[in-house]
């Protein structure tokens, strides 16, 4: 995932390393979507950036997070791409 991605670009990235957790999101979506008017749908993303600070997970407060959101909630600051971790939800 490069820094100048948007959140459109990482989420298809992620859909072609992750395509079955993808297919039951996007089956999630469209029940979501039959019980809400399609405005309120498309004001949210389908995955939240989540933060780890010791054994807690945190929502980060990014709306539609990029690339670059994601290189500064990676981890350690210096840990290689091997050593990092991030976290992600759905809501």
């Amino acid at each position: 995932i490069e820094g100048g991605w948007t959140y459109r670009k990482v989420t298809s990235q992620l859909r072609i390393w992750f395509p079955k957790v993808f297919d039951y999101l996007d089956v999630q979506s469209e029940k979501r979507q039959s019980t809400t008017s399609r405005h309120e749908h498309e004001e949210k993303p389908i995955w939240q950036l989540l933060n780890k600070c010791g054994q807690t997970l945190t929502v980060v407060d990014i709306g539609f997070p990029a690339g670059s959101d994601l290189a500064k909630h990676k981890g350690r600051d210096k840990a290689s791409v091997s050593d990092c971790h991030l976290w992600f939800g759905v809501f």
